[in-house]
């Protein structure tokens, strides 16, 4: 595994590597897994890994080298620097994602990366909970939200929570709010009063007659 951990990945090295893979049984590819994350590695490495996993999980279920492995990420995270952070961080959140992992697993996963202090680190909480059931999470992300105010965080909010949570914090949200697909879909999501209209027909006339016509 090592030889491919040097120079650009190329088409070629991409193949042999996940074709090298395949001959991984679960345990090993949870400790290669580990030892990767120990090393200066290559993204592509990085996500060949994760997919590896996420092929294991999803036809051979969830093992105890899955929960092995898990466990360890989980418990040296808030030990790492920054940049090993980011790293494990990535890891964590594809484990995340996946519908077999375990919810008691996915929780502390999710909990842990929403209340980190660096952005990337809580975006990738984001982008997990854009995968899988977030109804459980929405006091978590409600408050992630409140503290942060990250503009993936709208996203997540307007495409996920509940529409009573978008009303509540509507201005902060259209404030953060950075593509017109979400604009437009806060906007239909929660009550248009009276000054909310008038300020949608001020700030765009052509999503205001999209939105009344709606």
């Amino acid at each position: 595994v090592d030889q491919f951990n040097t120079g650009r990945f190329t088409k070629l090295k991409w193949t042999r590597f996940k074709a090298l893979l395949n001959c991984f049984t679960p345990k090993d590819a949870c400790h290669c897994t580990l030892e990767m994350l120990t090393t200066e590695h290559d993204s592509y490495m990085r996500d060949a890994w994760c997919q590896k996993l996420e092929v294991d999980i999803e036809r051979d279920g969830w093992q105890k080298c899955h929960d092995e492995l898990t466990k360890q990420l989980l418990g040296v995270f808030e030990k790492l620097e920054t940049p090993k952070m980011q790293q494990h961080a990535y890891v964590l959140s594809r484990i995340a994602s996946l519908e077999s992992a375990p919810n008691s697993l996915k929780r502390d996963i999710l909990l842990l990366l929403l209340a980190s202090e660096f952005v990337s680190v809580r975006h990738y909480a984001y982008q997990a909970l854009e995968e899988i059931d977030a109804s459980d999470f929405t006091d978590a992300i409600e408050s992630c939200w409140v503290a942060s105010q990250d503009k993936f965080c709208a996203r997540l909010i307007i495409n996920k929570m509940p529409k009573q949570l978008q009303d509540k914090h509507f201005d902060s949200l259209l404030a953060t709010a950075d593509q017109q697909w979400t604009t437009t879909a806060l906007y239909l999501n929660v009550p248009l009063t009276p000054n909310r209209l008038s300020q949608l027909r001020k700030a765009d006339g052509i999503m205001y007659a999209y939105i009344c016509a709606k």
